[in-house]
Formats: structure tokens, sequence, C-alpha cells
């Protein structure tokens, strides 16, 4: 309970910002940006395994269509703004 008061004014804050903030420039904190980067390096990684899998003869076309298909999806719901490192 004690660290969700204490990190409520950051949360605050953070809200405050995007609240007060221009819809098509809303502001980006360093903390966002890295988790979006490592998203992103999360799922290339996930398809270079799946690919390897697939090359190593562990997977078929067929059973790698589905999760392709998942990371396309999640892919698709991170922001379209390019990760910044």
């Amino acid at each position: 309970m004690d660290e969700l008061r204490t990190g409520w004014p950051a949360i605050r804050g953070r809200l405050d910002q995007l609240r007060e903030a221009d819809s098509t420039d809303l502001p980006v904190s360093p903390r966002s940006e890295a988790a979006l980067y490592v998203r992103r390096a999360a799922f290339g990684a996930e398809r270079e395994e799946l690919l390897r899998w697939r090359g190593a003869g562990r997977l078929q076309d067929d059973g790698l269509r589905v999760p392709e298909r998942e990371l396309d999806h999640e892919e698709r719901l991170l922001p379209d703004r390019p990760a910044r490192r």
C-alpha cells in the first residue's frame, strides 16, 4: 500500500500531462520509450526463434502461422511511432 501512495504523485503528474497535451503530440516519457523498445525487440526475437525452429524442422509452416498472427496482432497494438533508443 505504501508503494501505491508514494507512486501516486508520479502517476497523477503523468495523467495531468496527458490530459493537458495536444492529442497529436502526446508527451513521451523515457520509461515508456524504453518499454516500447524492449517490446519490439522481444517480438523480433520471438520471430527469429520461430523461424529457427521451422528451419530446424521442429515447426511446420502451418504451425508457424498462428504464432506469427499473434505477434502481428500484438505489434499492431503498439504505438505507431518508432521506438527511440
